[in-house]
């Protein structure tokens, strides 16, 4: 069983709100389709999520009252992408269903939701999402998603899917000079260096990525924009990405 992650920044223009990256949507559907292996799948929310959750002032804890119908959007929004997602899976032969972390989360996953999926021969998809609990709303990262699977399932290893090849020194896009880093072991990084890293504030989410490398056999960070990489991730195949290994 594998894990993979696929950034919101690949499925969607993270700049345009309810802006659907179609085009990666319907490849990376195919790719999955062609896993040799089951694998569990979660995605981000892109700009059907953080640009309202940002607007309402959601990204931070919050109580729910006064701001129940602006919560309730988010939440519409972020279900509204899973359901393309889940649209192109299903096309595509993969027998998946959605798991809405707002309806599962209580207030820690309930794990035996995605067991009973696995084992009934399902493709469980899980995604960022909002989350209230006793008159409190707060958000669900994919990243805190997948910490938490892999703490109780037996997962092979994780696959994060970018807009960039890996870890590198500086910010590929804008440095000529930025260095790919293709190798972190036992939490041997420079955290000066990965603070200008270009994935999704990187650094910020380090801590967790080494967390969850203690329970699989690594993580891999590929870039999802190219096509034939994550069903080469998927497949075993040695492709360009950082590894991580606790």
């Amino acid at each position: 069983m594998k894990l993979i992650k696929i950034g919101g920044s690949i499925i969607t223009n993270k700049n345009e709100y309810l802006q659907a990256n179609y085009e990666n949507i319907k490849r990376i559907a195919m790719e999955l389709s062609e896993a040799k292996e089951d694998f569990i799948l979660v995605h981000g929310a892109g700009s059907f999520g953080h640009i309202k959750a940002l607007e309402y002032g959601l990204d931070n804890p919050t109580d729910v009252v006064g701001k129940e119908r602006e919560i309730a959007r988010v939440m519409r929004d972020v279900l509204y992408l899973n359901s393309i997602i889940l649209n192109e899976l299903i096309n595509n032969g993969i027998p998946a269903i959605s798991l809405p972390p707002h309806a599962i989360f209580k207030p820690d996953l309930d794990i035996d939701v995605v067991e009973n999926l696995i084992i009934s021969g399902f493709n469980p998809v899980l995604y960022g999402d909002g989350f209230v609990w006793n008159a409190k709303h707060r958000i669900i990262s994919g990243d805190e998603i997948i910490e938490q699977l892999v703490r109780s399932i037996p997962i092979d290893y994780v696959i994060f899917a970018t807009d960039v090849d890996g870890l590198f020194t500086k910010d590929p896009k804008v440095y000529e000079d930025a260095k790919f880093i293709s190798n972190i072991k036992g939490g041997n990084y420079d955290a000066e260096l990965l603070s200008h890293d270009a994935t999704g504030s990187m650094l910020g989410k380090m801590k967790r990525i080494e967390n969850i490398a203690k329970y699989v056999s690594k993580v891999l960070i590929i870039n999802g924009n190219v096509p034939g990489r994550i069903k080469d991730a998927l497949n075993g195949k040695e492709i360009k990405g950082t590894v991580i290994e606790a």
